[in-house]
């Protein structure tokens, strides 16, 4: 075999694998990149929100047409600056109980304020929104303002959220 082709099967091979290798890595790096710009790089009360929260959310129409309040649990996590996590929502519907699983991510936009984006678990539910809220000055508390598409009413609605450190 000639020396160029050789070269040419060696480099293409090293290409390739320096890709396979690269990918992962970079798809987090660009990841977290992003977020970078949106929020605070080192909020100093970030480490108040890891935990156990419970509250709930009242939205200004349900299935019945009428307001509805649903109960919230919700497990923060933080990674590298990034607020994640799940939530379950607790709600009746017609004298039946119902829940929903959705998982978040977000983070800091000032020292105060936190912007979440929920969406569920489960690929095949359209239930989605946002979420803002400020953290109080002990840090056991948020209260804000949730706007979303929710799967039940098939519409979108908005409403205000309470959650309590446990």
């Amino acid at each position: 075999m000639e020396t160029e082709i050789v070269a040419a099967l060696i480099g293409a091979g090293a290409t390739l694998l320096v890709g396979v290798i690269s990918t992962p890595w970079l798809s987090k790096y660009l990841t977290i990149r992003k977020y970078q710009r949106i929020y605070l790089k080192q909020p100093l009360r970030i480490s108040c929100l890891e935990g156990k929260w419970t509250g709930n959310t009242s939205q200004n129409f349900g299935v019945s047409g009428t307001n509805m309040t649903s109960t919230l649990t919700v497990d923060i996590k933080i990674k590298k600056n990034i607020i994640h996590g799940r939530s379950i929502i607790n709600w009746v519907e017609n004298g039946k109980y119902n829940s929903i699983e959705v998982g978040f991510e977000g983070g800091f936009i000032s020292e105060n304020f936190i912007r979440i984006l929920y969406q569920p678990n489960k690929e095949n539910i359209q239930n989605f929104g946002v979420v803002f809220l400020k953290l109080n000055s002990s840090g056991d508390s948020l209260t804000g303002m949730v706007v979303g598409y929710g799967h039940r009413i098939e519409s979108i609605f908005f409403g205000n959220s309470e959650l309590k450190k446990n």
